[in-house]
């Protein structure tokens, strides 16, 4: 088990310069104490969690899985008339990237919505969520953090899974 330089270097402080051989030792110990579980990626990277997390991890990962394996029927032409009744109702427009954005959740079982502030991740957010209310979809939505948490569940009038 070999750590990268970064590794060390981010595990040092200014009173104390990590050595990689003392790193691989400790990390080891932790292994063999079941305290860290440690992995090898795809890319050739090591990576290390805390047992919880991995497992945590793992299980997430293959029930999403399970989920996205069922098919997902949408009309399309239906959605993006909807899209256009609704902008044109409330007299706004969506940028081609919120529109696809829209469009893409009609389809979708899990969407992830990113971006920065002022983008327009709120608005898309409620056009998505108004959309899957009129198609009859259960909704779950999720915040990393309590602030986006709250915004969400302001602007949907929706609890937060």
């Amino acid at each position: 088990m070999g750590f990268p330089p970064l590794s060390v270097k981010q595990l040092s402080i200014e009173e104390y310069q990590a050595s990689s051989e003392k790193v691989v030792d400790v990390a080891q110990d932790m292994v063999e104490q079941k305290e860290l579980i440690v992995d090898a990626s795809e890319v050739g990277m090591l990576l290390c969690y805390k047992p919880s997390f991995y497992y945590t991890e793992m299980n997430l990962a293959q029930r999403l899985s399970q989920y996205l394996s069922k098919p997902v029927a949408a009309d399309l032409p239906r959605v993006k008339n909807w899209i256009e009744r609704f902008t044109e109702s409330r007299d706004i427009a969506l940028s081609q990237q919120q529109q696809q954005a829209v469009e893409m959740a009609a389809y979708s079982r899990i969407m992830v919505l990113t971006g920065g502030p002022g983008c327009g991740k709120t608005f898309t957010t409620h056009t998505i969520v108004s959309l899957w209310k009129a198609m009859g979809k259960s909704i779950a939505l999720a915040a990393p953090t309590g602030r986006a948490a709250q915004r969400l569940a302001e602007m949907t009038g929706l609890a937060l899974q």
